[in-house]
């Protein structure tokens, strides 16, 4: 009967063992459901903002410059050159075989 009662409580201890490391990994899966929640809306806020900050460039940077109109001149060259490269097929092959700058 003894055996019987120690086995039981070995049983017993170890049922105990494994329910408070389930509530452990259900904490852990609730805060990770929560983090991925906030990541999402996060990302989601971002690609925002990634836009928002293109119109911004495009406001800024695209159009004419006042009192810089030679600027504008190469702009126009620049885009009809590369328009033309399109044509033809070619711009992608200079665009793949120009060396990237390496991150500093």
């Amino acid at each position: 009967m003894l055996a019987r009662e120690h086995n039981y409580e070995l049983l017993f201890s170890e049922g105990q063992s494994c329910l408070a490391e389930l509530k452990e990994q259900e904490a852990r899966v609730d805060n990770l459901e929560a983090t991925a929640s906030s990541l999402r809306a996060l990302a989601t806020r971002h690609v925002e903002l990634q836009g928002e900050l293109s119109v911004l460039y495009d406001t800024v940077f695209n159009g004419p410059t006042p009192g810089y109109p030679e600027e504008d001149e190469a702009e126009d060259a620049v885009a009809a050159a590369k328009y033309g490269l399109e044509e033809v097929g070619y711009w992608n092959a200079i665009t793949r075989l120009r060396p990237r700058s390496s991150p500093a």
